[in-house]
């Protein structure tokens, strides 16, 4: 080819070259286009056939019949923690000194059931906020039925914005009452007992040394508490007591009502997140199609139960300090009503209620979301940290630590596997 012809050839493609380009731009963004319309028409195709294939509800008969199974699962649950902790804490009235003389076969075996059912509870609270709540909330925000959203990790954010939330309010709220709690001169968490007399660090999280059980830590609380007590009442009665003596045990009570004031907060805010989960499957349940009724109502059974186990272990807990008999029942009674309520709920708008409309969904993944968060700040930090890290199980045998590690991943492989149904 001779050298002016290619030279011709060379400097025609350099001018077309910016057309061409220009086009072939011009030709994706048509293709890309023409997808995103498909793309939306499918997503409208998908959403009507869903909203057509919603079969009818469950029938009343059967859905009130769950109603109550679920009522009765509650309340075993919450109450078998409760009622195991009353029992112990009632045979080691007496015990004063040397709880541990006087520890009987009973004793013993209350104190392994309850240790197991406070770790298990852990695992389920654990489980719930990954595999109920978190992965429920991603699967609501990719709901066809709802409008493109700007920003995609929504379900994400919204969790991540319920744990900062959590975090702040449980730092700045309780931040005095936490250095109150720790004696007021260390800066190690209150239920280290750093600072605290190991009586004292007792109620707040107690310190098993290699030698104590469960039972005796349970046992030398109350001894502890009963001692103060003891010690107020004397430096009351006395006309003039010497000062050191009623400061003493002025700081003593002082003390034993912050870290009382911490744990009711601390449970206050796993209850919280937990009711908002259970009044969305309480919803759900209530006006769930026939075909799936018998299974869900199975899957959930399980579901209130193990999560009855955790919370009220964490309730059995709590010091009479800060929280009575009477307020300690009416916490339980609060988790076992409010999804039979929610069932209710649904059972009323069953006509109406459709999970897939574009309104119901959106609430459904807020709600979802904003309770995996507040469940995975309480189960890592108040939970997990609180147990293992900074508490009683810090300066544990390793036995007890190997079997609170094993009631801890038996109660969330429990809550994962119930994951698959409900």
């Amino acid at each position: 080819m001779p050298p002016s012809r290619s030279r011709l050839l060379l400097a025609f493609a350099l001018l077309a070259s910016p057309a061409l380009a220009h086009q072939t731009r011009a030709s994706a963004h048509a293709e890309t286009q023409q997808l995103l319309r498909r793309l939306v028409a499918a997503n409208a195709e998908l959403c009507a056939a869903q909203l057509e294939a919603r079969t009818e509800p469950a029938a009343l008969g059967l859905t009130v019949g769950g109603l109550f199974i679920i009522l009765a699962t509650s309340l075993v649950g919450t109450a078998v923690p409760l009622l195991s902790r009353a029992i112990q804490l009632r045979n080691a009235k007496g015990k004063r000194d040397t709880p541990a003389q006087h520890e009987t076969d009973a004793d013993g075996w209350l104190a392994r059931i309850f240790f197991a059912l406070r770790h298990f509870g852990t695992g389920i609270i654990l489980a719930t906020a990954f595999i109920h709540l978190l992965w429920e909330a991603f699967s609501t925000f990719q709901n066809p039925c709802l409008p493109e959203l700007a920003f995609e990790p929504t379900s994400p954010a919204i969790a991540m914005g319920a744990l900062w939330l959590m975090f702040l309010l449980d730092f700045f709220m309780l931040r005095s009452l936490r250095r109150k709690a720790a004696g007021g001169h260390c800066d190690a968490p209150a239920r280290t007992g750093c600072c605290a007399p190991p009586e004292l660090s007792a109620l707040g999280g107690a310190r098993l040394e290699e030698s104590e059980t469960p039972t005796q830590a349970a046992d030398a609380a109350v001894a502890a508490r009963r001692r103060t007590q003891t010690e107020a009442e004397e430096a009351e009665e006395r006309p003039s007591p010497p000062p050191s003596r009623a400061s003493s045990v002025q700081e003593n009570k002082q003390l034993l009502m912050a870290q009382a004031v911490v744990q009711k907060m601390e449970v206050v805010a796993l209850e919280s997140g937990i009711i908002f989960h259970s009044v969305i499957i309480g919803v759900t349940l209530g006006a769930t199609s026939s075909e799936s009724f018998v299974t869900l109502l199975i899957a959930m059974a399980f579901h209130q139960l193990f999560e009855g186990l955790a919370l009220g272990g964490r309730i059995a807990l709590l010091p009479s300090l800060s929280t009575s008999a009477l307020a300690k029942t009416c916490m339980a009674l609060s988790y076992a009503l409010t999804t039979p309520i929610g069932i209710a709920i649904g059972i009323g708008a069953r006509a109406s209620f459709d999970e897939n409309d574009g309104r119901t969904a959106l609430a459904i993944g807020v709600l979802n979301s904003m309770s995996a968060g507040i469940l995975l700040y309480t189960s890592l930090v108040e939970l997990l940290a609180g147990d293992f890290i900074f508490g009683p199980l810090r300066d544990a045998s390793t036995k007890q630590c190997v079997l609170a590690v094993f009631w801890l991943s038996a109660g969330a492989a429990a809550m994962s596997l119930i994951g698959k149904w409900a």
